[in-house]
């Protein structure tokens, strides 16, 4: 939170004595608000209305929907993570479209349906996956280390 204050003229009519017998505020607390006349108090509230507004104005066109078609490369992997949750992991090789050559695309099935499915697949077997593509973040021993991830939620053989 940050205090923005008012420029020394505005202060004009900040009472700059005290009477000790008086019942009035000392004169840090005795601010009057005509002289905040203009000023405002920004807080992280205001902030997030801002952001609000403005996304209320903004659409969201985004969409992150992948649609895989290729061969696995070899069996899915199962793994537990030191979380607790349990992922299933394959490749699936995909040919490129315009170029020679091929893509190697990491796929983790996340969801108890997927996992089983992708836990029956073998190597060499064409496959259509779908869902989103995800960046994975971990610590790993030389620091945080990440990469992407296609979320398999609907893993079909072709």
């Amino acid at each position: 939170m940050s205090l923005q204050m008012p420029p020394k003229e505005h202060l004009s009519s900040y009472p700059h004595s005290v009477n000790p017998n008086s019942n009035s505020s000392p004169p840090v607390l005795n601010l009057q608000l005509s002289a905040m006349k203009g000023f405002h108090m920004r807080t992280k509230t205001d902030s997030k209305k801002k952001q609000r507004d403005q996304s209320e104005l903004e659409e969201d066109y985004s969409l992150n929907d992948v649609v895989l078609r290729g061969r696995v490369s070899r069996e899915a992997i199962e793994k537990e993570l030191p979380s607790g949750d349990k992922v299933v992991e394959f490749r699936v090789i995909v040919t490129r479209e315009k170029r020679t050559g091929v893509d190697t695309l990491d796929v983790g099935a996340w969801s108890a349906k997927a996992r089983r499915t992708a836990l029956t697949l073998k190597a060499e077997e064409w496959v259509e996956v779908s869902g989103s593509i995800h960046r994975r973040f971990w610590s790993a021993p030389t620091g945080l280390a990440s990469r992407w991830q296609v979320e398999a939620v609907e893993i079909s053989r072709i």
